[in-house]
């Protein structure tokens, strides 16, 4: 059993990302916040400091990762959360059938991301 945690997606600007995210889809702006250089780098490979806004309702939550229009290599920044409820299982599971497991220490948790077998990226969280 699982569920979607959240999405995540890269936008040019936090204007346009007001404007789309709370002006047309209605939901509320609920975080501003920086990935610091390290982490994108350990995640994503970019090693750069990138900013986040995180929307949503009770429905639904987005991610969003602002990047300068073009900036190509910030769309690997992309990917979908999903919460399972044992994620050392899901993790186990993933590895018995080849699939990439990313396991980045961030002080005492774990952040956990699987990449499909086209490249497509997962954030792995557990349902508390």
């Amino acid at each position: 059993m699982m569920r979607l945690q959240h999405i995540a997606l890269v936008c040019s600007s936090e204007n346009e990302c007001d404007r789309f995210y709370q002006e047309v889809l209605g939901l509320e702006k609920m975080e501003s916040k920086k990935l610091p250089s390290e982490l994108s780098n350990q995640i994503f490979k970019i090693d750069k400091e990138c900013q986040i806004l995180n929307y949503g309702s009770h429905e639904i939550k987005f991610e969003i990762f602002i990047a300068a229009k073009g900036c190509s290599e910030y769309k690997t920044m992309e990917h979908i959360c999903i919460e399972v409820y044992d994620r050392n299982l899901f993790i186990q599971k993933c590895s018995k059938m080849n699939v990439e497991v990313l396991q980045i220490p961030r002080g005492e948790s774990i952040l956990v991301f699987i990449k499909d077998y086209d490249e497509n990226l997962f954030e792995i969280k557990e349902i508390n």
